[in-house]
């Protein structure tokens, strides 16, 4: 909403405020543009009988199986951090660096999920399934925000960015090749039985666009038919008040202080050029952390003036 909020006061560019009535507070053409965010790919696989430990409580409060007991026992006395019933998913990640990433940092992110992510009537036929996400976090794609009419009530008008530019797929297809390749590895081999998503006859890169590309096409109008949930965006959204040296390229400096305007900053996943290697919640606790540290500095007359 930080866009929003930014235009209903009149910050933007301003023939989009004069259509909507809104009087002009400081031209700013970027509010609202540059919004980025990837894609998930999502590949499950069935599982061999015993791999995973499952634990539910019923009517008595009693678990069958040891560890499920002891977990239960650590989590009801208070240790709430230390007991995996703690979290509401016992899950695992990495990252890995495709051959498409432009820089030295990890472009896709995995995040395994011991469960059927999408909860389909499969487990019934196959028995435990686990999950896969894969996120390429370093999208070349981007949308926009804009405003629906001058009331606040109004939601904003969202275009998503999800693979506008194709080549955002590349990332994904490899890491999709990967992940066979590292299933088919000592010791997960023996763990593995079948893959349900997107499925072995999946194989060409045509194949593979497809299933990557049915989810994000339920965004736009693409003419698609409506297909699986498993391939989504990846909701590390970022950029549309982005910082940087001028109201030319950006919407906010280098301090978070919004061009044109004084006395007020952003402090959000909007002020990111582009979303982080990873998940966007530690980057912008540290983007909070500075903003406070910025406007502190300003009440004791020590921040640097605007350019």
């Amino acid at each position: 909403n930080a866009p929003k909020l930014l235009l209903l006061s009149g910050v933007g560019d301003r023939s989009t405020l004069r259509r909507l009535g809104i009087p002009l507070v400081a031209h700013s053409r970027n509010v609202g543009r540059g919004l980025a965010d990837g894609v998930y790919a999502i590949m499950q696989w069935s599982t061999r009988g015993g791999d995973f430990v499952r634990c539910r409580v019923g009517d008595s409060g009693q678990q069958d199986d040891e560890t499920c007991r002891r977990e239960l026992e650590r989590y009801e006395q208070g240790n709430r951090s230390s007991s995996w019933l703690g979290s509401p998913g016992v899950s695992a990640g990495a990252f890995l660096r495709s051959p498409y990433a432009k820089g030295a940092e990890p472009d896709v992110q995995l995040t395994l999920h011991p469960w059927d992510k999408y909860s389909r009537t499969w487990r019934d036929q196959y028995g435990d399934i686990a999950s896969v996400e894969i996120a390429n976090n370093h999208p070349n794609s981007r949308g926009w925000v804009e405003l629906r009419s001058a009331r606040f009530s109004d939601p904003p008008v969202f275009v998503g960015p999800y693979l506008r530019d194709a080549n955002d797929s590349l990332p994904l297809i490899w890491a999709m090749r990967e992940l066979r390749r590292i299933v088919r590895e000592a010791p997960l081999r023996d763990h593995v039985r079948l893959e349900l998503l997107p499925g072995h006859h999946v194989q060409s890169d045509s194949q593979l666009f497809d299933a990557i590309s049915c989810g994000p096409a339920q965004f736009r109008s693409l003419g698609r038919p409506a297909c699986d949930r498993s391939e989504l965006p990846v909701n590390h959204l970022a950029g549309t008040c982005r910082l940087g040296s001028s109201s030319a390229n950006a919407v906010v400096d280098r301090r978070l202080r919004v061009f044109g305007v004084s006395g007020l900053r952003v402090a959000d996943a909007a002020v990111m050029p582009r979303p982080p290697s990873g998940n966007t919640q530690a980057t912008c606790v540290m983007i909070g952390e500075r903003a406070a540290e910025f406007a502190l500095a300003a009440a004791r007359g020590e921040e640097e003036p605007k350019k």
